[in-house]
């Protein structure tokens, strides 16, 4: 009878030892687009004088998949750290890193937050930098600077034909919440 108690008291150990590894597993598999994907990358906060012509040019080459809209006001958005001049919540609130590569710009990502919904604005990888895991590295970044601040809701849109970015922000967590316009709303609850 002490054998059986014995055996079940060992099953039980075995079974809360798994749940904890487990547990341990999802967790660090949801920090996967963390800090170790920007380790060698040279990540900087935006600073106007170096870094305003390598984001423009990559807005104005990558027009089509970082805006909805031609109106969009790309000067307004660096002078003002916002990303619409229609939503003066955010002014001051839009958070811009460009990375860099052997000291050249390689990309950029500007996040923001509005309450404790956190959003990834723009991401943009230069075309000569890419394969190289930069998108993933400068999504990262963002995703953990968005938490710093306090989200508890990140989101990103991309265009539907976008699947690269799409595969970082599933591979991310992230699952559509709708579809609109050519477009596909990401979300993650943090």
């Amino acid at each position: 009878m002490n054998i059986k108690k014995n055996k079940k008291l060992i099953i039980a150990v075995c079974l809360l030892l798994g749940l904890a590894a487990g547990t341990v597993w999802v967790y660090k598999q949801s920090q996967s687009v963390t800090s170790e994907l920007v380790a060698g990358y040279d990540i900087r906060p935006f600073n106007a004088e170096r870094d305003t012509d390598f984001i423009k040019q990559q807005n104005y080459d990558n027009w089509y998949l970082l805006h909805a809209t031609p109106e969009y006001d790309l000067d307004f958005m660096l002078e003002k750290s916002s990303p619409y001049a229609w939503e003066p919540r955010t002014y001051g609130k839009l958070k811009t890193v460009v990375l860099f590569d052997e000291g050249k710009p390689a990309g950029f990502v500007n996040y923001y937050t509005r309450g404790k919904e956190g959003v990834i604005f723009l991401l943009s990888v230069d075309k000569n930098a890419r394969g190289k895991g930069f998108g993933k590295a400068l999504f990262g970044y963002a995703v953990e600077g968005l938490k710093k601040q306090g989200a508890k809701i990140l989101k990103v849109s991309v265009r539907s034909e976008n699947e690269q970015a799409q595969r970082v922000y599933r591979g991310a967590g992230f699952s559509i919440e709708t579809s609109d316009d050519g477009f596909h709303f990401y979300r993650l609850d943090v």
